[in-house]
C-alpha cells in the first residue's frame, strides 16, 4: 500500500509539472476568477467563445451557490484541448478540460457540462477516487448534478432530458475513453513524447 501511494504521488507531480510547463508556453486568458489556457497548437479561441464561457460560469453562481463553491474550491482552470471527450476533470492540477466544439454550445450546456466536472472535484475533495470499480457510481453522482442543476434553470427542460438519458445508459469503460482521446491528440499534432507520457499516466 506504502508503494502504491508513493508511485500514485509521483504521478500525481508529474502531471502538474506537465501542465504547468505546457500552460507557460500556451496562450491564457482570464475570466471570472479562471485562468483559460488554450492547447490547440494553432487555433485561437474568438471572442464568442470566451463570452459564452463566462456566461455559463455565471449562470452556474447565479442559480447554485452549492455549485459554485464547488467549482471555485475544485477548479483553478479551464483547459481548451482536444482529448477526445467533451470535457474532463484533472484531478491533480485542478484542471477542467473541454473540448472547443463545447464552447459552441448555449451558455446553459456549457454550465451544466462544468457542474458535472465540478461535481468530480467535489468526490475528489471528499477522497473518492475514481476507479474501475467505482467509475460507474461515481458518474451516476455526476450525471444527477447535472440534472439537478438543469432544474435550477428557467429553460432547462431539454437539459434535464438529455442528462436523464445518459443517466440510465452505461458510459465508455476508460480503456475506450483513453483509446479515444490519444487517437485526438494524435489528429490534433501533439508530440510523440506528450503522448507516451499520458499513456503512462493512464495506466
Amino acid at each position: 500500500m506504502a508503494r502504491f501511494r508513493s508511485a500514485y504521488c509521483v504521478r500525481g507531480l508529474s502531471v502538474r509539472a506537465l501542465f504547468q510547463v505546457a500552460r507557460l508556453v500556451s496562450p491564457r486568458h482570464k475570466i471570472s476568477g479562471f485562468e483559460v489556457v488554450n492547447f490547440l497548437h494553432g487555433s485561437s479561441v474568438s471572442d464568442e467563445e470566451y463570452v459564452r464561457l463566462t456566461e455559463a460560469i455565471h449562470l452556474i453562481a447565479r442559480y447554485s451557490s452549492r455549485y459554485m463553491r464547488w467549482l471555485q474550491s475544485g477548479i483553478r482552470y479551464f483547459a481548451i484541448e482536444r482529448s477526445g471527450v467533451w470535457a474532463s476533470y484533472h484531478a491533480f492540477s485542478r484542471v477542467c478540460g473541454l473540448d472547443p466544439v463545447v464552447l459552441r454550445w448555449k451558455p446553459e450546456s456549457i454550465a451544466v457540462l462544468i457542474v458535472h466536472e465540478a461535481t468530480h472535484a467535489r468526490l475528489w475533495d471528499m477522497g473518492f477516487v475514481s476507479n474501475r470499480r467505482n467509475r460507474d457510481r461515481i458518474e451516476h453522482i455526476c450525471v444527477s448534478a447535472e440534472i439537478d442543476f438543469a432544474k435550477k434553470l428557467p429553460n432547462g427542460d431539454a437539459l434535464v432530458q438529455w442528462a436523464n438519458k445518459r443517466l440510465w445508459v452505461g458510459g465508455d469503460t476508460e480503456t475506450q475513453t483513453n483509446v479515444r482521446r490519444i487517437t485526438r491528440m494524435k489528429w490534433s499534432g501533439v508530440p510523440d513524447w506528450m503522448i507516451r507520457v499520458v499513456k503512462w499516466l493512464g495506466h
